[in-house]
């Protein structure tokens, strides 16, 4: 292995710069998803967007500790 200094030009990434890069790209980008699901879901009717948040932000929840709890 050896160590890269940082490039000032873009003619060569290291994989470190690589992995950050794709790793800013890809939060921008479910940031995004989420945002424009929750403007929709907010534009709905409010017994609409209750039902949503039931059937898929809290059992998602519910699902997430059990699998946090098995894995303890």
């Amino acid at each position: 292995m050896t160590i890269v200094p940082p490039s000032f030009s873009n003619e060569f990434h290291s994989i470190t710069e690589e992995s950050a890069i794709w790793n800013i790209d890809a939060i921008k980008e479910a940031q995004d998803y989420v945002n424009l699901i929750g403007h929709h879901v907010n534009q709905l009717q409010e017994r609409s967007r209750q039902i949503i948040y039931r059937l898929f932000i809290l059992s998602r929840g519910i699902v997430i500790i059990l699998l946090e709890r098995s894995l303890i």
